[in-house]
């Protein structure tokens, strides 16, 4: 991300064979965040789930189980190994995904806090004959209001490279 012309914010956000790692560094200097742990593998893999709708096909493997809620939500869960966790999807009338919820934990002051998480989804597109969403949001639902920390743009994707 490059919010100013003089500053560069690289963050690698992984899940990597039950592990996840958040690491955040600031132009070219020494990592301002390197987190990882029991909080940090269910929060990447919480954000693995909500990001499955750019890669959609991956919602039919073994390891995501559904559950309706009503009309309009599902109950997704996500396994791997001993470590399982949920949200829900929420559906608009089109069939699209729109927003996904679920609770993550953030780090504050030292301390991991559970707390509401969100993703919003809009401007499905058609890209290698697949329909996903063209924008997205990550969005902290905190007592003191919304804190929309990342808004991106699709605007390039590749399926199955491995295979090419």
């Amino acid at each position: 991300m490059k919010p100013l012309p003089f500053l560069t914010i690289h963050a690698l956000d992984q899940f990597i064979r039950g592990k996840g790692n958040l690491v955040v560094r600031l132009s070219h200097m020494k990592a301002r965040v390197n987190a990882s742990g029991a909080e940090i593998d269910r929060g990447e893999l919480l954000r693995f789930l909500a990001e499955m709708v750019w890669y959609p096909t991956a919602f039919l493997e073994d390891f995501v189980t559904w559950d309706a809620l009503d009309a309009v939500s599902a109950k997704a869960t996500i396994r791997f190994g001993e470590l399982s966790v949920s949200g829900v999807f929420h559906f608009d009338s089109e069939g699209q995904i729109v927003r996904f919820t679920g609770e993550r934990y953030r780090e504050v002051n030292g301390k991991y806090l559970l707390d509401d998480w969100s993703t919003e989804m809009d401007e499905y597109r058609e890209i290698n004959g697949v329909l996903i969403p063209g924008k997205g949001k990550a969005i902290w639902k905190l007592a003191a209001g919304d804190f929309c920390y990342f808004e991106g743009e699709i605007v390039k994707i590749t399926f199955n490279s491995i295979f090419s």
